[in-house]
């Protein structure tokens, strides 16, 4: 990716213009700016930013591990969670039955709001706990009352919760490869074939941090999120290391689809 913004789409051309419109009247204010949500491509260009106006940058997406998070500009060298200004809300169906993703996020954004007033989205069976900004929890909470054909109820999460973070269930698991490239890494991930692996890459149906990847030797690297439409995510949670015969050890999680 280019820093000088070239060889961006459009729209992150406009992204960062706004990053950096935010880190400048962070810099000369000597204030401290706060972002909406965004995803990890968003954070990327919005530390491109904070490095252009020579300004500290931290991110904060309401739990450990969050991929949507709010980008703060602030001079300095920690920023206590509460400042970041995100609720947890915990959205329970009235019924035994699973509630997906696409349900959740489709119910909420149908009542007229942006995605980026939420962050992360992290639902399990009839359950789902909804990251959003503190501007908006007072109309979630007396607003959202369906999620696709339920009722629901609404309360604000314990804090606890939160601050354990005890929402993503990753199923780790650990094997090598002998480069991180992105076929290799999704045949491991996804239990295929290398030559199948290549295939919805083709396709594009694959995304490393929230951008499309049609690249099969696209290099990846610690922290990446790969995820397969149709088949949910998948991290390179580490590089924990080489084998015996010089191929490299991964630490991977694996999120299924709803």
């Amino acid at each position: 990716m280019q820093q000088n913004g070239q060889g961006l789409a459009a729209d992150e051309q406009v992204f960062l213009k706004r990053m950096a419109d935010l880190a400048r009247r962070a810099s000369q204010k000597g204030i401290w700016t706060l972002s909406a949500f965004g995803s990890p491509r968003e954070t990327e260009l919005a530390r491109i930013a904070a490095k252009r106006e020579s300004m500290s940058v931290h991110a904060y997406g309401g739990f450990p591990g969050a991929e949507r998070v709010r980008v703060l500009f602030a001079d300095a060298p920690d920023v206590a969670h509460d400042a970041y200004e995100i609720a947890c809300l915990t959205v329970t169906c009235s019924v035994q039955d699973h509630m997906t993703h696409g349900q959740v996020l489709g119910s909420i954004l149908g009542l007229g709001l942006n995605r980026d007033v939420l962050g992360d989205l992290l639902v399990t069976g009839n359950t789902a706990h909804v990251f959003c900004t503190e501007a908006i929890k007072p109309f979630l909470l007396s607003t959202l009352s369906r999620v696709g054909p339920h009722a629901v109820h609404v309360v604000e999460a314990r804090e606890s919760l939160v601050l354990q973070g005890t929402f993503e269930n990753w199923e780790e698991h650990q094997f090598t490869v002998s480069s991180l490239r992105l076929d290799a890494f999704l045949a491991h991930a996804f239990s295929m074939s290398r030559s199948k692996a290549v295939e919805p890459i083709h396709a594009g149906l694959v995304q490393v941090n929230h951008r499309v990847r049609v690249d099969p030797a696209f290099t990846l690297r610690e922290g990446d999120v790969i995820s397969l439409r149709g088949f949910g995510r998948a991290k390179v949670i580490e590089l924990a290391g080489t084998s015996k015969k010089g191929r490299l050890v991964i630490r991977a999680g694996r999120l299924r689809s709803n």
